[in-house]
């Protein structure tokens, strides 16, 4: 249960400069905020959407952990294919 409470006591990881940073500047420019980070404690990413407004600042998590991975898997599987396959000299010419 988080509603009511202090950011910080829930999110420890508040010192995250990029997370802290992206708070401030929503609030002191009244700007909608929209940036990924990681929780190591939760081995988690999250989508977090920030919206200020007069009573303060509304934050919106997204956990995108499940996306993450699989971007990994998707490079990782890249960089095999173009390590095997870069050691031949194949020309490929289309018509």
């Amino acid at each position: 249960e988080v509603l009511g409470r202090f950011f910080g006591e829930v999110f420890a990881e508040i010192g995250n400069l990029s997370f802290f940073t992206n708070f401030t500047e929503a609030v002191q420019k009244h700007e909608t905020r929209h940036f990924e980070v990681y929780f190591q404690n939760q081995d988690a990413w999250y989508d977090v959407s920030t919206y200020p407004s007069e009573s303060g600042l509304s934050v919106y998590f997204k956990d995108i952990s499940y996306r993450k991975k699989a971007e990994k898997e998707i490079q990782e599987s890249n960089e095999r294919y173009n390590l095997k396959f870069a050691r031949f000299n194949i020309s490929i010419y289309c018509f």
